[in-house]
């Protein structure tokens, strides 16, 4: 078992945009078995930052510099800065045979690099190793949110078989967008098990990141996008209950069942990994304490001690159509 990290420089007074990894690149597979939970690979080799410096860029105050754009110049300039070794590992993100001209280093670098930065500190970087692994909508492995320490790390959702290749979803609202969807954003189509069409599997795929979905609309009262859908054939056709999901007006028992049928849902499909677990619990968890109601308030305690996502669903049911003191209160 071994950690996958490289590191990277975050934004400062220049944006940052680093260039980390050496060694065979191609697709990569596990050596030996890794138990979910686990780093999948460790990756070392020299990581010096690529410095773009910018044009136009503003400081705002209490929020250090947010580069507005790179021009071609730029980038041409970065690419004659860097050592002889640093380009040949740039040249390993590029088409076989391909020169580091600006035309094409520009596009490859927006295609491969990684988020790094924050609200307040913007920055990209480029992990050779990380950016050759292959995307799958059914991953095994998992690049977390938090970058701590400017590196990215791989870690197991499941447990990997040895040979297996390693693979993670190269866009994490994935879960929540039907196969014809992922691929017209992939621009190529996956071949996993949740994209082979004409399966029954496949099909159920696709209604179960449906619902997510629509149950992220209903807790969020916006679609994945960050925004309101006003289209002919919105995700929650009950005008009435898209409206009240909108304006945060559903009550304490339906906000409660929507988390637990979307964890039941990610459950089904896999997805339900110990990230995603440790996003979602917790706020199912003080949903639990913020009901009045004794009634209610026992059910609720008693469905998020369940050990599984579908026994705290079946359990947390009970709560359908049950209103609390708490929103009334509200």
């Amino acid at each position: 078992m071994a950690e996958c990290v490289a590191k990277a420089s975050r934004g400062g007074s220049n944006s940052r945009f680093s260039v980390a990894g050496a060694g065979r690149l191609g697709s990569e597979f596990v050596p030996n078995s890794v138990i979910s939970g686990a780093p999948v690979y460790k990756h070392l080799g020299f990581y010096e930052p690529l410095t773009i410096p910018t044009t136009n860029v503003p400081q705002v105050p209490n929020r250090g510099w947010l580069p507005l754009t790179f021009t071609l110049t730029d980038i041409g300039s970065a690419i004659q800065a860097l050592t002889a070794a640093q380009k040949k590992v740039l040249k390993f993100i590029l088409p076989p045979g391909a020169e580091l001209h600006p035309f094409i280093v520009e596009p490859a670098s927006a295609e491969n690099s990684f988020n790094i930065g924050d609200d307040t500190s913007p920055a990209r970087g480029l992990f050779v190793l990380h950016s050759r692994f292959n995307h799958s909508c059914l991953p095994n492995c998992k690049l977390p949110d938090n970058i701590q320490d400017d590196t990215i790390a791989s870690f197991a959702i499941r447990p990997i078989d040895p040979g297996e290749e390693i693979v993670f979803s190269y866009e994490p609202d994935f879960e929540a967008r039907t196969a014809a969807d992922r691929h017209s954003i992939l621009r190529f189509t996956c071949t996993c098990r949740a994209c082979v069409p004409g399966t029954t599997f496949q099909r159920c795929s696709d209604l179960r990141r449906q619902l997510i979905r629509g149950m992220n609309y209903l807790i969020q009262g916006v679609d994945i996008d960050g925004k309101r859908q006003i289209c002919r054939r919105p995700l929650i056709v009950d005008s009435k209950l898209k409206q009240a999901a909108e304006h945060r007006e559903l009550e304490l028992s339906s906000i409660f069942i929507y988390y637990l049928l979307t964890m039941a849902l990610l459950d089904s499909e896999g997805l339900l990994d110990h990230f995603k677990l440790g996003s979602l619990l917790p706020c199912v968890q003080t949903l639990a304490t913020l009901f009045q109601t004794p009634s209610n308030a026992m059910i609720a305690l008693r469905a998020i001690k369940q050990p599984t996502a579908a026994e705290r669903l079946f359990v947390g049911a009970g709560l359908y159509g049950q209103l609390d003191s708490f929103d009334r209160r509200a």
